[in-house]
């Protein structure tokens, strides 16, 4: 799904430089300037939403790149852990939870 969102609009930029190339004027120029703009912008959210995501288990600390944020949480302060649609949720000793999202359907 990821790939899709990034694909079809770098797919589109092509086809419009190859279209400004047989119809060499100002207007297509523009127009293949605005579909690599949008390809460019789709591709990064793509990028930041979806692939940048990630857990990382190390011995005393837990690493979880989300989307909005990178939170690091100590093993000792974990006391459950839950697994749902949204994600790992790492319950604390203080009552908070921390959601992964990598393990989320999403993910999938």
């Amino acid at each position: 799904m990821s790939y899709a969102l990034a694909g079809l609009p770098a797919a589109a930029a092509v086809v419009t430089w190859l279209d400004e190339l047989v119809h060499t004027d100002l207007g297509h120029l523009a127009s293949a300037g605005e579909a690599t703009a949008i390809a460019v912008g789709f591709g990064l959210f793509s990028w930041w939403c979806l692939l940048r995501v990630r857990l990382e288990l190390a011995t005393d600390v837990i690493v979880m790149v989300n989307s909005w944020g990178t939170q690091r949480l100590p093993w000792s302060g974990v006391i459950a852990m839950s697994l749902n649609g949204s994600g790992a949720h790492f319950h604390t000793h203080d009552g908070f939870k921390y959601r992964a999202e990598v393990l989320s359907d999403r993910g999938a």
